[in-house]
């Protein structure tokens, strides 16, 4: 069953192979500072992505929108 109606947006939080979705009321924007303490996750040692692009904590989420933590990668 789809819990998602028109009062909710989806969105896909988490580290790779521990993505989850929440669902987030439509009657606002969101951050992803916002939807991280949704999911009760931090972003302090990842580098934060939005379906792919690099992100910071102001930028806005949209639905069905993927919110990635990524180890970041370190040279020698």
């Amino acid at each position: 069953m789809n819990n998602q109606n028109n009062d909710t947006i989806a969105v896909n939080v988490g580290t790779p192979g521990n993505i989850r979705k929440l669902a987030l009321s439509n009657s606002r924007s969101w951050t992803v500072s916002e939807v991280l303490n949704a999911a009760e996750l931090s972003a302090r040692g990842y580098d934060v992505r939005v379906n792919g692009q690099p992100a910071n904590g102001d930028t806005t989420v949209s639905n069905n929108q993927t919110v990635l933590l990524l180890a970041p990668v370190r040279g020698n």
